[in-house]
């Protein structure tokens, strides 16, 4: 889904977005309510995420979280939506 359609989203239900940059970026600057999980740290990002619960994933312009969101599609997590291009 694109920034935008997320935005719409979260002005309507709660949501999890997992902010996959580093975490120096994320300590920069980030959504509100957003939990980092960097993509650096796959392995222990995997730890925080619930298979049964949906996660929006952004970067900062969209390849991470396609990294992100494909490393863990093939390691059995279906619940994840990525936002295009970033924020």
């Amino acid at each position: 889904i694109s920034a935008d359609e997320l935005a719409t989203i979260v002005s309507n239900e709660q949501v999890t977005i997992l902010d996959v940059r580093k975490k120096s970026e994320y300590l920069s600057e980030h959504v509100l309510n957003a939990e980092n999980a960097p993509l650096d740290f796959i392995n222990d990002s995997m730890s925080l995420i619930d298979k049964n619960k949906t996660y929006y994933i952004h970067c900062a312009g969209g390849y991470r979280s396609m990294i992100f969101n494909s490393i863990l599609r093939a390691r059995g997590f279906d619940n994840l939506i990525d936002v295009k291009g970033g924020f």
